[in-house]
């Protein structure tokens, strides 16, 4: 929070943007989220459906957005604080993820994001890696499964998406540039 305050001073302007990591199902998981509220005041959440991304298991750390039990009543308290972007990291995952983590892998699928979209529009979810990649892979591997319809795959689209859902399945055009970004670089949200 401290860092965030001195920059955006500096700079004048909101140029800089806090998230609070949470861990659903983690214990004290929500103490935590009202922590952020009351002491962070983040300017987004940011989650894994995977659990910790640093060592995924399947003993009750990976959970779905669209867990009613779960997250909904953590979706209420993000709308009362008023802090309603909602960031998910899913999809970037290793090569053998299917070994190395067995069964998880399934929650880094987007399959869960169109039921918690819909049922609260109110809310954004920005879905980070929103299309299942392997980390470090070619991308030139996979290319022909990405362009692939919808339809073949079985997986919800951008189009099917509610409004308040915002996912990012590649690198944008700004990223690929080969000269660097005239100065300042663009801000998120835009003003």
């Amino acid at each position: 929070m401290q860092a965030r305050e001195a920059i955006n001073k500096v700079a004048g302007s909101r140029r800089l943007f806090g998230h609070t990591v949470i861990t659903p199902g983690q214990a004290g998981w929500m103490d935590e989220v009202d922590r952020g509220i009351a002491e962070l005041k983040p300017d987004a959440w940011k989650c894994y459906t995977i659990g910790d991304p640093l060592s995924p298991s399947t003993k009750g750390t990976a959970w779905r957005l669209d867990d009613e039990g779960l997250v909904y009543p953590w979706y209420e308290k993000a709308m009362k604080s008023g802090i309603r972007t909602i960031c998910i990291h899913k999809g970037l995952l290793p090569l053998d993820y299917e070994t190395s983590w067995p069964g998880v892998w399934k929650h880094a699928t987007p399959d869960d994001v169109l039921k918690a979209a819909k049922d609260w529009p109110q809310l954004n979810f920005i879905i980070y890696h929103g299309a299942m990649r392997n980390f470090l892979e070619d991308p030139a591997y996979s290319l022909d499964k990405f362009e692939r319809p919808a339809a073949s795959t079985g997986l919800p689209t951008c189009a099917n998406l509610p409004r308040n859902t915002a996912v990012r399945t590649s690198t944008p055009n700004w990223a690929r540039r080969s000269r660097p970004l005239p100065w300042p670089a663009r801000v998120w949200p835009p003003r």
